[in-house]
């Protein structure tokens, strides 16, 4: 795990929307057990965050997941759960970006959470 230390305030009105952020984590250390990288004795999954600011100027959280060292990954035929809160919830319960790529020596994970710097309902504040 590689990022700089940072302190998540999660307000009670938020609750929902750390439910589907930690459902997108599950299905990520899931997969990657039964499938990916920890599927054997060799890979390894790395997980990095970063502080970052899109085109429009707003803070937003960027966390990456990357695995590695296991079997060749290719794309789902199917898209189950995972994909589902991927490409769904994320963007739309929580105003996350977040993609999912499916290259051959592993899996890769971004997601970038907005941030709202006001503690306020509805925000992920980083402490420094």
């Amino acid at each position: 795990m590689r990022g700089a230390r940072l302190f998540l305030i999660v307000v009670a009105e938020m609750r929902g929307r750390a439910i589907v952020i930690g459902l997108a984590l599950r299905e990520l250390v899931s997969n990657v057990r039964l499938y990916g990288a920890l599927s054997g004795a060799q890979g390894r999954v790395e997980l990095d965050w970063a502080m970052g600011t899109p085109k429009d100027g707003a803070a937003q959280l960027v966390v990456t997941w990357r695995g590695s060292g296991g079997p060749a990954v290719a794309q789902p035929e199917t898209a189950g759960i995972g994909r589902a809160t991927f490409e769904r919830r994320l963007p739309s319960e929580i105003g996350a970006e977040a993609s999912l790529t499916f290259a051959p020596d592993g899996a890769e994970a971004t997601i970038a959470l907005p941030l709202l710097g006001n503690g306020g309902a509805g925000s992920l504040t980083p402490l420094r």
